[in-house]
């Protein structure tokens, strides 16, 4: 759905990566449906990566995030912005821990017991 949405509201080029089959699948369809297969390319996130991206968004679970990480924050140029949410409020911390010697955050959003984290890569890994 992040990627039907960011394509609908103006971005030139879409990347919708998942590892979950069924997800592909309904990403696939929902692209067709909306008429936006000229904008969204759709792969596994095994797939080679040949990006840098200039914003990156990922609503997933936090044990995926934390696994992610070396991954996604490769995936987005110096300066770009990542944008991270399926955490609970109580892991926060732990992502914050994994994530923080990339990305500069801006202050946590949260609502009820989720949190929505975003902020600039600086890649100094």
């Amino acid at each position: 759905m992040l990627s039907l949405a960011a394509a609908s509201l103006g971005a030139a080029s879409v990347y919708a990566y998942d590892n979950d089959p069924q997800a592909l699948t309904a990403t696939k369809s929902n692209t067709v449906r909306n008429s936006l297969t000229d904008r969204i390319e759709i792969k596994k996130i095994d797939d080679d990566v040949s990006l840098p991206v200039d914003i990156l968004m990922a609503n997933i679970l936090l044990n995926p995030l934390l696994s992610l990480s070396d991954r996604f924050t490769l995936m987005v140029r110096p300066g770009g912005l990542i944008v991270l949410s399926g955490i609970l409020s109580n892991q926060l911390d732990r992502c914050l821990q994994v994530y923080s010697s990339w990305v500069a955050f801006n202050e946590p959003m949260f609502k009820d017991e989720w949190v929505l984290m975003s902020g600039i890569c600086n890649l100094s890994k």
